[in-house]
């Protein structure tokens, strides 16, 4: 029987002042009986005028599973983020954010996330928020998977709408 790794968890963090605002580096690691996670992101929160703010992030992550119903080979994923915000008026605020992450390799699917909100301050301590959100996700594929060129060839079926099949044959 092999021997349970012993769980861990480690966060190492960076913080430096640049031209354009402040940037941050910051790496993430675990581990349990079950896989390994590694994320390494890069931050940076951007000067703005007063009343407003803007940052963005790049992120990877690498993991492995041994799980019983999971993957057991290594996958990766990047991701793209961009958050802002701002005062409209002395009582009156917004918020918005945006995330695009795809699987770099192993299983995944791409994905989008976008929120926006709209905040209004209605007394001291009182708020009424207004929230949209959205997340669309694509279907989960293998990026690894090889695929053989003779049959990948694709045939348009004969219908009013457009529809696509794998065939054996080639174009």
């Amino acid at each position: 029987m092999p021997k349970a790794r012993s769980p861990g968890r480690s966060r190492v963090t960076s913080t430096i002042a640049t031209a354009g605002g402040i940037g941050r580096g910051q790496l993430d690691y675990a581990r349990d009986d079950v896989g390994t996670d590694a994320t390494v992101t890069l931050s940076q929160a951007w000067s703005t005028l007063a009343g407003t703010r803007l940052s963005t992030a790049l992120a990877y992550q690498w993991s492995t599973s041994t799980a019983p119903l999971a993957p057991t080979r290594p996958g990766s994923e990047a991701s793209v983020s961009i958050n802002g915000g701002g005062e409209l008026t002395a009582r009156l605020g917004f918020d918005a954010n945006v995330r695009w992450g795809v699987a770099i390799s192993g299983p995944g699917a791409p994905a989008v996330m976008a929120n926006v909100a709209l905040t209004w301050r209605v007394a001291r301590d009182w708020l009424v928020l207004a929230s949209y959100y959205e997340y669309r996700i694509g279907s989960w594929t293998d990026v690894n998977r090889h695929i053989p060129a003779r049959a990948a060839a694709c045939d348009r079926e004969s219908r009013t709408e457009p529809a696509w099949r794998f065939s054996d044959d080639p174009l």
